[in-house]
């Protein structure tokens, strides 16, 4: 009898105890405090949507060398034992290549273990074609090249350091042709940066790709960026990024290459912006390249337009440590410590309430 009053004293208890923080729950709904007064619970400080627990885990250091065709950029791992580094080498001469270097060194009681890799993107040139198939892609044996553009002459690389509201530093480099028919605008930070339609991660570094007032030679073409990849490891399509996973951004695709569990992408936006409407862009199947076989290609290709801006990126893939994942009863404002604990005990008094019934 006093097991079964205890165990309906318990479950009374949680009952109340929800009730309770249910009642919480709903006041702070309703009537949302002072922010003023949760400064120190503020686990987002600059409001870029990431925790800043999270950001420090993973805030990189910056350092950008340049000069009128050249820019190297160094990312270094802030925190932590690991040495996880990577390099972004862009040269701006017979073509634009960016080449990502990654670097990490993983020392324990008995031997330091060392991982390299490597992965290039080249833009070559812009191919007008007439899409004669009208399949939306690029394919040199069934479509009408109209002319070739090669990107190989280049204004002096302009860098230009921005300080955000949070005094952290986005830093901007723009790569253009001596004629601007086509520019490169290159951003990279040490923290996370929300850029109104992503958020940036310090893991990579985002390619602007612009083509403005470009000459067409024929009323019915479009255009095709031909697309040079360089690596000594294969190359994947890769439908749902790791960007796309994390929430950071919708509708991209991209492309991935690895090696002993370390891996980088070039990775772009499946729209672009046409004369100011948002517009499908279009990329063809990776295959060899027809002047370097031992290198592979794609074209990335565009509907026709006097101004068009598109989002590429590359950087590294899973180097970016594991994200909180938030509690349910963290989101259940107000719910205390003893609510949990009320609801065990009561778990246990009805278990032994079932057991002494089961001996009668």
């Amino acid at each position: 009898m006093k097991k079964k009053l205890l165990g309906m004293l318990l479950i009374g208890a949680f009952i109340i105890s929800v009730g309770l923080t249910l009642g919480v729950a709903e006041t702070d709904t309703d009537e949302p405090a002072d922010s003023s007064d949760n400064d120190e619970e503020d686990e987002d400080h600059d409001d870029d949507g990431i925790d800043d627990e999270y950001e420090d885990e993973n805030e990189r250091e910056i350092s950008i060398e340049y000069s009128d065709n050249e820019i190297q950029i160094e990312s270094q791992l802030k925190n932590g034992d690991t040495k996880d580094e990577f390099q972004i080498k862009v040269e701006a001469g017979d073509d634009l290549g960016i080449k990502l270097e990654y670097e990490s060194e993983i020392t324990n009681e008995t031997e330091v273990t060392e991982m390299e890799l490597e992965f290039k993107v080249v833009f070559k040139s812009v191919i007008e074609f007439i899409d004669l198939d009208e399949n939306g892609i690029y394919n040199s044996d069934n479509d009408t090249e109209i002319q070739e553009y090669k990107i190989d002459t280049f204004n002096p690389i302009e860098y230009k350091p921005i300080t955000q509201a949070d005094n952290s530093t986005l830093h901007y480099l723009n790569i253009s042709t001596a004629d601007y028919y086509f520019t490169a605008h290159l951003y990279v930070a040490g923290e996370f940066m929300d850029l109104d339609t992503t958020i940036l991660t310090p893991t990579e570094v985002k390619i602007d790709i612009e083509i403005s007032n470009f000459p067409y030679l024929n009323d019915s073409s479009q255009l095709a960026v031909y697309t040079k990849l360089e690596t000594d490891y294969e190359i994947e399509e890769d439908d749902e990024t790791e960007d796309e996973e994390n929430g950071y951004v919708e509708n991209e695709s991209g492309i991935t290459t690895s090696t002993n569990g370390f891996m980088a992408d070039f990775t772009w936006a499946e729209t672009a912006l046409i004369d100011g409407t948002v517009m499908n862009v279009s990329t063809t199947p990776i295959e060899t390249d027809d002047i370097d076989s031992d290198s592979d290609k794609m074209y990335i290709v565009y509907p026709r337009g006097t101004h068009i801006y598109h989002d590429p990126k590359i950087g590294m893939v899973g180097i970016l440590t594991e994200a909180p994942t938030p509690s349910i009863l963290d989101s259940i404002p107000g719910f205390p410590v003893w609510t949990l604990f009320a609801f065990s005990a009561a778990i246990i008094a009805m278990i032994g309430l079932k057991r002494n019934k089961n001996r009668v």
